[in-house]
């Protein structure tokens, strides 16, 4: 087996074992907020979509730029670009009355662009 077949099986066996973690627990969470959504402190679908949009983001974004995770600027501008997310999307969440369940997904394509944009104008490279 060659060193790059390794390594692709050796990433495929990774991304397999947190599927397999990752997915039971999403479920999980899933059915345990359709059986007790009507309690006040269970938060809206709109931020569990942020939720859920804010960990793909983050979870693309180290894994595409892997090979950055030991410089430090690397996390820091991950920050940064994590709390802009945050605060935006805190913003429009708080003033939106209405949320299409679609949202979501419109809104991790167009910030995973953007994303990938700001941290490629930075000088990270994919």
């Amino acid at each position: 087996m060659t060193v790059t077949s390794k390594r692709l099986l050796e990433a495929v066996w990774r991304d397999a074992i947190v599927i397999v973690i990752a997915v039971p627990l999403v479920v999980a969470s899933v059915i345990l907020y359709a059986r007790t959504e009507p309690h006040p402190w269970m938060p809206s679908r709109r931020w569990w979509d942020l939720a859920l949009v804010t960990g793909a983001l983050l979870w693309a974004a180290s894994r595409a730029f892997r090979r950055y995770w030991r410089q430090r600027s690397f996390w820091l501008n991950l920050a940064w670009l994590a709390a802009l997310h945050l605060a935006v999307w805190s913003i429009v969440l708080a003033n939106v009355d209405e949320w299409a369940g679609g949202w979501g997904f419109l809104a991790i394509s167009v910030e995973g662009a953007l994303f990938l944009l700001a941290l490629y104008k930075l000088g990270y490279r994919p």
